[in-house]
């Protein structure tokens, strides 16, 4: 049962047209991310695999936004005197982890079916749904860039790149060394999760550490 403070905090924070607009895009975002990871398994599409890793940061870096704008309306209290300032920062570091790691296994993943041999299906859905993660890569990249990137220097930009990538291998996957393309392609997208990720690891962990900001 929520209580009638949270319901309160919840409906003051709603009123905000920022923090619904990216309640919609994380909730958009995470759709488009399902979709790309069931047709992209259905198919053996790793390009399309990878690039809804690459989307699941954006998604992510909106959840933490939401999170931190409802914590930051708390009143600080005896067990936080400082309030939740550093909240959004701590989701950041956090997600900046998780996406090193899922790019690891994305990477190692890609190679080791280059090795073996790729039985990627070509079809028009994989077209479909690449033109769909572009088009919600887009809005985001134009609407909300500075909540994605966290003033880091990685930019959305790079998950539009990775569905264009993805629709490309779409078509390239119908002669012979397509499935092979794949393979590479995603090993690529891979590496971009990683040098998204990194400055965005290094920036907030610096903050957590307390150390003094770059410039």
């Amino acid at each position: 049962v929520i209580s009638t403070t949270a319901k309160t905090l919840l409906s003051n924070v709603w009123r905000e047209s920022s923090v619904r607009r990216e309640t919609a895009f994380a909730t958009g975002t995470a759709v488009v991310v399902f979709i790309q990871l069931l047709v992209g398994y259905g198919s053996d599409c790793q390009t399309l695999q990878a690039a809804a890793y690459r989307a699941m940061m954006d998604c992510f870096a909106l959840v933490a936004t939401v999170v931190s704008v409802v914590a930051n309306k708390r009143a600080s209290n005896s067990s936080f005197s400082y309030g939740f300032e550093r909240l959004q920062t701590l989701l950041w570091f956090a997600n900046a982890v998780l996406m090193l790691f899922i790019a690891m296994f994305v990477v190692e993943g890609m190679v080791e079916t280059l090795l073996m041999g790729s039985e990627m299906q070509p079809s028009g859905s994989i077209i479909a749904v690449g033109a769909l993660g572009l088009a919600v890569s887009l809005a985001l990249a134009v609407l909300l860039p500075h909540r994605i990137s966290y003033q880091s220097s990685s930019f959305a930009g790079t998950t539009a790149i990775a569905n264009v990538l993805t629709i490309f291998i779409s078509y390239a996957a119908r002669y012979e060394r397509g499935p092979m393309l794949d393979s590479l392609v995603a090993c690529a997208i891979g590496v971009m999760i990683i040098w998204s990720a990194w400055p965005v690891f290094i920036r907030t962990g610096l903050i957590l550490l307390q150390t003094t900001p770059m410039h």
